[in-house]
């Protein structure tokens, strides 16, 4: 114990030191680095409406595109008595000091560490801008606690950040059925209790902040922006189509609008059969939960369960911008290198898994920000090659980490004939 809570303390302390070194460069860059001047746009739209002042046509562009719950935390940021980036960074540290009082005085554990260490680790592998520049990153700490609560059996708290990462990103929301299925059906009752408290949570929430003439909007308004969208340059599809069309000799049209480079070749029909595939795979993942839920105690395998999901869910989807890794990927290494570097016997499976890892994380890099111009631009077949063999290795990790639990419900087959 003495151990874990210095380790924690020492984390902590290194994660601030490197905030403030990392402060005057980003403080200088931010405007093209990073999303702060959009999270800003967000937070003055909220100050906008309770002044009752009209909003400027560049304000009504980018009206709300995040949920409710990350537009309010914005919000908050802004109403800080310091700069938008110094309460950005004030907001991570105390973010991760409220999930580390969570995991010691509720779950009993010290593991927040282990969070920190896999921020510092995929800063260094990808980008330090996609980690501590992108609201991303409050995602995967709401995401941790409900990895950590529902190892703990604590299922309804499970439930409860399932909900809240939904409120700040809305793609862990497909999370909810595993989750479901996983839990013993003594305890499924949890999950509901789970549920209604989160809605509850963030009606609050918005309704205190957008009074409730505009709640209605804070929470259509980025569906709508993501309904509008078209195939996103960085996603599997147009990765394809690009290596297709520049090895005909003809470059692909890139084009930007909302916020992203997207792919002006695919036609409209391509988001409707995307979003077939990927609902099908969904069902797929919920076919497989419910046959591993009839085992005894599952709890080993809802963290294969959630990262395949997850990264299936990126993959395959229209929309593939580099910080939806940040989702899931630190919960990912801290995963494996539990299971790597523990007394077990170390299997080739798992060192395979944790190579395709950092190559995600690194191949990430070289994308954005290191050579996305030339991306872009098309100048370069050895980067389309690279982001493509991105997408083939998250594919390999998905079917690496199912296959464990396929052989979970291959037993139990067996033990049941």
């Amino acid at each position: 114990m003495k151990r874990t809570r210095f380790l924690t303390i020492a984390t902590f302390l290194l994660l601030i030191l490197l905030l403030c070194v990392y402060y005057p460069y980003i403080r200088d860059s931010h405007l093209n680095r990073g999303d702060f001047s959009l999270y800003e746009q967000m937070a003055i739209n909220v100050q906008a409406i309770h002044d009752n002042v009209p909003l400027t046509p560049v304000a009504e562009s980018f009206y709300f595109v995040y949920p409710p719950l990350a537009t309010a935390l914005f919000y908050l940021m802004y109403c800080m008595p310091t700069s938008f980036i110094v309460a950005w960074f004030i907001s991570i540290v105390l973010w991760l000091l409220v999930a580390d009082t969570y995991c010691f005085l509720y779950l009993k554990c010290n593991c927040i560490y282990r969070l920190i260490l896999s921020f510092l680790f995929l800063a260094g592998l990808t980008d330090i801008h996609l980690l501590f520049a992108r609201c991303d990153i409050f995602v995967a700490i709401v995401l941790f606690l409900a990895w950590e609560s529902f190892d703990s059996r604590k299922y309804k708290m499970s439930t409860f950040f399932i909900m809240i990462a939904a409120s700040l990103k809305i793609v862990p929301l497909v999370i909810l059925p595993v989750l479901f299925f996983l839990t013993p059906p003594q305890k499924r009752a949890e999950i509901w209790n789970g549920i209604l408290m989160a809605i509850i949570t963030v009606s609050v929430i918005a309704l205190f902040l957008f009074g409730i003439q505009n709640s209605f909007g804070v929470l259509l308004s980025p569906l709508a922006f993501h309904a509008e969208r078209t195939v996103q340059l960085e996603s599997t599809w147009s990765g394809i189509q690009i290596l297709v069309s520049n090895l005909r000799g003809i470059p692909s049209k890139i084009v930007f609008d909302h916020g992203s480079y997207n792919n002006a070749d695919l036609a409209n029909g391509t988001k409707q059969i995307v979003t077939i595939l990927l609902l099908s795979g969904l069902l797929f993942f919920y076919r497989l939960a419910w046959k591993l839920g009839k085992n005894s105690d599952v709890r080993s395998k809802f963290p294969p369960m959630l990262f395949s999901l997850m990264l299936w869910t990126i993959v395959i989807s229209p929309v593939f911008s580099p910080q939806y890794l940040m989702w899931i990927f630190p919960l990912l290494f801290i995963w494996l290198f539990q299971k790597v570097f523990s007394k077990e016997t170390i299997e080739s499976k798992k060192i395979l898994l944790l190579f395709l890892c950092v190559w995600v994380a690194v191949s990430t890099r070289f994308i954005w920000p290191m050579w996305y111009e030339s991306f872009a631009h098309q100048t370069s077949l050895l980067l389309i090659c690279i982001h493509l063999s991105r997408s083939l290795a998250i594919f390999v990790i998905i079917f690496l980490l199912l296959s464990n639990c396929y052989s979970k419900v291959i037993m139990t087959k067996r033990n049941n004939l």
